[in-house]
C-alpha cells in the first residue's frame, strides 16, 4: 500500500501519476514492473529491487520513471512479456539481485497450465505481471467498468470462491479490484485479440 502523505492510500501505482501524456498513455508495463519490484524487496533477499526508504506516492513516481526507462514502452505499450521480463532482469542485475524470470503464453487451451503457473507464482508470495492484448476486454463485476484490455496489471492473489468460480486479486490504476479467472481468459482468445502473457520473478 503506498501513502499519498495525506489519509489516501494506493494499491499499487497509477500510470496516471506520470508527468508526461506519453507515459500516462504507455506506461502500464512499467507501473506493473514497478509493483512487482518494490513488493519484492520487502524481504531481505531483494531489498536492492527498491532504491528508497519509504512508500510515498512521491517515492514510488520516481521508481516508476525508472522502471519506465528501463523498459521504454513503444508507442502501444510494452508488447511483449517475454521483452518485458529481459529488461527487468537485465536491470535487476544492475542492482545486484540475479532474479531468473518464470514467464508464458496465455492462449487458446492453456488455461490449466496458466493458471497454475500463475498460482505458483503467487504461491510464493511473488507478484505476477500479466499483460493482456485484447484492446476490448473491460472487468464489469464488480462495477465500476475497469478497462484492463491492451493493458498490464499485477496479480497479487488467486482465490476460488465458494460458487466455484477463480478469481485474481490485483492491482491497476492504483487499486485493488477483482477479477473473474475464467472470463479473463477467454478474452485473450476473442476475436481481434492478440493474445497476451505472464511474468513473476524469483
Amino acid at each position: 500500500m503506498l501513502s499519498s502523505g495525506t489519509k489516501k492510500t494506493y494499491y499499487g501505482g497509477n500510470q496516471s501519476w506520470y508527468d508526461e501524456d506519453k507515459m500516462k498513455n504507455n506506461g502500464c508495463g512499467p507501473v506493473a514492473a514497478a509493483n512487482t519490484l518494490c513488493y519484492m524487496s520487502s524481504s531481505s533477499t531483494y531489498e536492492e529491487l527498491y532504491p528508497y526508504t519509504n512508500l510515498s506516492k512521491t517515492s514510488f513516481k520516481k521508481f516508476m520513471v525508472t522502471m519506465y526507462n528501463t523498459i521504454s514502452p513503444g508507442v502501444l505499450g510494452e508488447t511483449s512479456h517475454s521483452g518485458f521480463a529481459d529488461k527487468v532482469v537485465k536491470w535487476t542485475k544492475s542492482q545486484g539481485v540475479s532474479l531468473t524470470a518464470h514467464k508464458g503464453v496465455i492462449s487458446f487451451g492453456a488455461n490449466t497450465a496458466a493458471a497454475n503457473d500463475i498460482k505458483a507464482g503467487l504461491k510464493k508470495d511473488k507478484p505476477v505481471a500479466i499483460l493482456n492484448l485484447n484492446k476490448f476486454y473491460a472487468n464489469t463485476n464488480p462495477p465500476p467498468r475497469d478497462d484492463l484490455g491492451w493493458h498490464w496489471i499485477t496479480a497479487t492473489k488467486y482465490f476460488q470462491a465458494p460458487d466455484n468460480t477463480r478469481w485474481l486479486g490485483l492491482s491497476s490504476w492504483g487499486r485493488r479490484i477483482g477479477i473473474d479467472w475464467d472470463f479473463y481468459y477467454k478474452s485473450f482468445g476473442a476475436q481481434g485479440s492478440l493474445g497476451g502473457g505472464y511474468v513473476w520473478f524469483e
